[in-house]
């Protein structure tokens, strides 16, 4: 059930549905609940909450070890995309080839 909610919370774009996510992500019942926890940290784009489950990386579960460092690898990645400059497509239109028609 808590696994669910974890999943749930991604969708909720408020700052106070992420609350739950580091205490989920640190469940001592179920590493499926970590698992879904740190999961949703990665999906929400959290990188505030990251400090606080940085334990599961020595979890005991290996599905939680990788949980754990996919959502840093996609949060870091989300981080690069944002400081990034954005890209611009030119207002030129682009230019034709001279001698070749198409009817």
């Amino acid at each position: 059930m808590l696994a669910a909610a974890a999943i749930t919370l991604v969708k909720d774009p408020t700052q106070r549905a992420g609350r739950p996510l580091p205490s989920t992500a640190s469940d001592k019942k179920g590493w499926i609940v970590r698992a879904a926890g740190l999961n949703a940290i990665g999906l929400r784009g959290a990188t505030s909450l990251v400090p606080a489950t940085e334990s599961n990386l020595q979890d005991q579960r290996q599905e939680v070890r990788y949980s754990m460092a996919a959502a840093v690898i996609h949060l870091t990645d989300l981080n690069a995309r944002r400081a990034a400059p954005v890209r611009r497509a030119s207002a030129k239109p682009a230019h034709k080839k001279q001698g070749l028609t198409t009817r």
